[in-house]
């Protein structure tokens, strides 16, 4: 019972990031949204199987240091990935409004 609990509250606590994931990679690749709700939603399920049972195995090492030594490695990775999507989303909505902004102003003058 335990377990079910704790699972629960571990998805539970990551579905605003997943649904802000989504959102956001929906709006870089809004050809292929199917596909890449699908990639994301892989990814997710497959992270959620595999990390339990590798850090499961970095612990029989006996040495837990390694895990929160693999959880900085990733977290950083995270934080270095959502720099980059976010400088290029920023870099698309600007253009995007540049754009608008530059078709008002010929509708203005014609």
């Amino acid at each position: 019972m335990n377990r079910i609990a704790v699972s629960f509250f571990i998805g539970f606590s990551t579905a605003g990031i997943f649904q802000l994931a989504i959102t956001t990679i929906t709006e870089l690749f809004w050809i292929k949204k199917g596909t890449v709700t699908g990639i994301l939603a892989t990814a997710g399920g497959l992270a959620a199987v595999l990390m339990p049972l590798l850090t499961g195995f970095m612990s029989k090492t006996g040495n837990i240091s390694y895990i929160f030594i693999f959880t900085a490695f990733l977290s950083i990775n995270g934080v270095v990935c959502a720099l980059y999507v976010f400088k290029r989303y920023r870099t698309l909505v600007d253009g995007q409004r540049l754009l608008k902004n530059k078709e008002a102003m010929i509708k203005k003058v014609t």
